[in-house]
């Protein structure tokens, strides 16, 4: 049987891929891109795998139980032991309702499905990947899966399809997989990223060029070392482009994700030839320093992520220049020590080296059924106790606390009267005859309004509240010539019901609530604040509900640091502050057609200065858990501040006071 030529550049390319990702998650500017890396190494295993199973299935020589016991042997030992030392770690480092997230992420990847809890977990209220140490493996989990099902396709295509050229079937394959994953990433985008489906093309193009590169013609023209060189250009020159100039922004994969595709084959076809990638291939990819980095490039990428994240868990989440030098060199000394003493004692590329230190099939096979166990339910015990909370006795804030709270700030809003309850349900019968309907909109911070609102206006009958409950659940929201669309059933329903000129003109007030209420991103509830005024036959009036702080780390890591929730006022802890809401880039076109500004920041904080803004009730509850939201009690508490201070806001409104002022200013 004829073993796969060994290609120093393909290392070349892993140590290409893996750096980029690494200097990504070390916030190099210049590696805004470096995510891209992954989508390398996807290529680069369908190029590999496909060539091995193939060429082993021709022959009578595959046998799927080995092909599966090469890839555990290959991945298993080196991400366990990964597992097992950040485990420990966190245990030390995350507060419990961390260690709780994380102890679920630890028993998904034991199982190579950790990226489908990433995908389950995805949205809103994920919280975010600098407190996830493992979410790195959902790669792993997509390879794995990859490693599981593509085989068995080729055995297919081998044999009940053997009639269909099978370079036909992988550009089928491929085509088809690239259009599902833009149109996927159009209407699920954590759906498209994490899961193997829309993944397909990445691992098929890599197969595709490993066929290709047999055909007589790609041998003709890579004999020239001048095409080898081009494709080299083409290949290092995309990726470099990717590198630098995609960021997390636009969705992806999607149609992006051909940049890093594309990168991959020109560089697969540079070195296609038997004299491997020209001069200037040859000197970068298969030079000794990216050979062994290409070698350890599997333990560099498992290793690197969760020393990053337990750093930055203990640290300022804005690294210094001498902490990105400090943490790759870590990585690095880490990745090495795994290589050597876990990876190679368990795997080797040629599958008739052995030695006495490489563990037998039968063993090999107690370790991990017996180890991976053990690991699950000590993780699995950590989830059922709230993050093993005595490791910490003083805790401030258990898990139990953190999700009553995120409960409490909707029971009260959700039970409102919605606007598909409108207008026959009984709460949403007006109890006064002279009643003015107000409509709450906006995305998760329309309940923090609902509570502000409410607990300084709430007892007046003459108010009317309705709430929509939110865009957060509204995928792929737009406007179109046919209204208001977006692929959830459920929040359709709630759109029509919301655009109905039943609803529409019988509103009064709209009150609109998003964090950082005038940022660009927030233009499609302009659009739509601009459409109810349009069907509005009267003069429909738009309440701005203002933004507050945003901090970097969520206000409850703050406040287990340092015992108090002032900390989470501190400047070198906010990411955003609305000290001047004229500035912002949505200002002009909202208040364009608002009546008025509800200014937290004035009522807050004394002369509108970060270092003086309240943080808590004065009963000492925190003003928020989270990065944005309020807390039930402290959203109260505002309320029932600002009633005191513009007990008269909604009549002011309703007749058009505020339409004379000059609406540049605070409410103040």
């Amino acid at each position: 049987m004829q073993r796969l030529k060994y290609r120093k550049d393909i290392d070349g390319i892993r140590a290409l891929a893996v750096l980029a990702v690494i200097l990504f998650h070390l916030d190099i500017p210049a590696f805004s891109g470096g995510f891209i890396g992954v989508d390398l190494f996807f290529v680069i295993s369908g190029f590999l795998i496909t060539q091995i199973v193939w060429d082993q299935k021709k022959e009578n020589g595959f046998e799927l139980w080995q092909f599966y016991l090469r890839r555990i042997r290959r991945l298993l030992p080196a991400l366990c032991v990964t597992i097992v030392a950040t485990f420990i770690g966190a245990a030390f480092i995350l507060a419990p309702y961390d260690f709780t997230a994380f102890a679920k992420s630890t028993i998904a990847a034991l199982f190579s499905v950790s990226n489908v809890l990433f995908f389950l977990e995805a949205g809103y209220w994920d919280i975010s990947s600098d407190v996830k140490p493992l979410l790195h493996t959902w790669s792993l989990g997509v390879e794995e899966q990859f490693y599981l099902l593509w085989p068995i396709f080729l055995i297919i295509s081998a044999t009940w399809l053997r009639s269909i050229p099978f370079l036909a079937i992988l550009v089928f394959v491929t085509v088809t997989s690239f259009l599902v994953t833009v149109w996927g990433a159009d209407r699920n985008a954590a759906a498209s990223f994490y899961l193997l489906p829309f993944r397909v093309c990445q691992f098929s193009a890599g197969a595709m060029t490993a066929f290709l590169l047999r055909r007589p013609f790609a041998e003709t023209l890579l004999n020239i070392s001048f095409a080898r060189n081009v494709f080299f250009a083409l290949g290092i020159g995309l990726a470099a482009f990717g590198f630098v100039c995609l960021d997390e922004t636009p969705l992806f994969p999607g149609s992006n994700v051909l940049l890093p595709m594309m990168s991959a084959v020109f560089l697969l076809f540079a070195g296609g030839s038997k004299d491997g990638p020209a001069f200037i291939g040859t000197t970068i990819l298969s030079n000794i320093v990216s050979t062994f980095l290409g070698r350890v490039s599997y333990a560099l990428y498992l290793v690197h992520w969760p020393l990053i994240v337990l750093y930055r868990y203990k640290t300022d989440p804005d690294f210094a220049v001498w902490e990105q030098v400090g943490l790759f060199v870590g990585s690095l000394a880490l990745a090495v020590l795994l290589h050597f003493t876990v990876e190679r004692r368990f795997y080797r590329r040629n599958p008739k080296v052995r030695d006495a230190q490489q563990t037998s099939p039968a063993k090999f096979a107690v370790w991990v059924v017996s180890g991976g166990a053990l690991v699950a339910l000590v993780a699995g015990h950590a989830v059922l106790v709230d993050g093993w909370g005595w490791r910490f006795p003083n805790v401030i804030i258990t898990p139990g606390q953190l999700r009553e709270a995120n409960r409490l700030r909707f029971v009260e809003a959700w039970s409102e009267c919605n606007v598909t309850d409108f207008p026959y349900a009984e709460i949403c019968q007006p109890r006064a005859p002279d009643a003015r309907n107000v409509l709450f909109i906006g995305n998760s911070h329309e309940a923090d309004a609902y509570n502000f609102i409410s607990a300084g206006y709430g007892d007046d009958p003459k108010l009317n509240f309705i709430t929509f409950r939110e865009t957060n659940h509204c995928p792929d929201l737009k406007r179109t010539a046919d209204g208001w669309k977006t692929d959830s059933n459920e929040c359709q329903q709630r759109l029509d019901a919301l655009f109905a000129p039943e609803l529409v003109n019988a509103l009064d007030v709209v009150i609109y609530a998003a964090n950082q209420p005038f940022h660009r991103k927030h233009v499609t509830f302009l659009d739509m604040m601009t459409d109810l005024q349009n069907i509005h036959d009267g003069n429909l009036k738009v309440i701005v509900y203002g933004g507050y702080i945003n901090t970097k780390i969520p206000c409850a890591r703050l406040i287990e640091q340092t015992g108090s929730p002032a900390t989470c006022a501190s400047s070198d802890n906010v990411s955003y502050f609305e000290a001047d809401p004229a500035s912002k880039p949505l200002y002009n076109q909202v208040m364009a057609i608002s009546d008025y500004y509800i200014d937290r920041v004035a009522l807050h904080c004394p002369e509108r200065r970060l270092d003086t803004c309240e943080t808590e009730t004065p009963d000492g509850v925190p003003y928020s858990y989270d990065e944005t939201h309020l807390l039930l009690d402290f959203a109260r508490y505002a309320g029932r501040r600002y009633s005191e201070r513009y007990p008269d806001l909604f009549s002011d409104v309703l007749i058009g006071a505020s339409r004379n002022s000059d609406r540049r200013a605070t409410s103040e």
